[in-house]
């Protein structure tokens, strides 16, 4: 792997997961709203809401501090993740899911590369 591959590996797991905050907002937030009951608020929406929250905080932390700390945790909540959409309708998007995985695999590697490189420079 090489610097520009890195680079690019990072950005793609920026992108994707704006991609995947807009998804999931879209459908478990702005969505049930129409049909608004206080009881659902507090016990369906506020949690995808949080959940949300600390995957683009792990993204953020994958893309601007180069974090093997995050990209690996980031890998395994997208499992977690898959686990919640076979949870909520039996079915989950598959092919998405492997690209996910494999984009943040690729985001794991891509960070070792940055750090060993680092280390490497001094």
């Amino acid at each position: 792997m090489n610097e520009e591959e890195a680079v690019r590996v990072i950005k793609q797991i920026r992108n994707s997961s704006i991609g995947i905050t807009v998804l999931y907002f879209m459908f478990s937030v702005i969505l049930p709203i129409r049909s608004f009951e206080a009881d659902m608020f507090i016990y369906e929406i506020i949690p995808i809401v949080v959940m949300l929250a600390i995957f683009n905080g792990l993204a953020f932390g994958v893309y601007r501090y180069r974090s093997r700390v995050c990209a690996i945790v980031l890998f395994i909540f997208s499992i977690f993740m898959l686990k919640e959409l076979l949870a909520i309708d039996g079915k989950a998007p598959l092919l998405i899911c492997a690209m996910l995985w494999y984009i943040y695999y690729k985001g794991i590697k891509a960070t070792f590369y940055f750090h060993n490189n680092r280390l490497a420079d001094y």
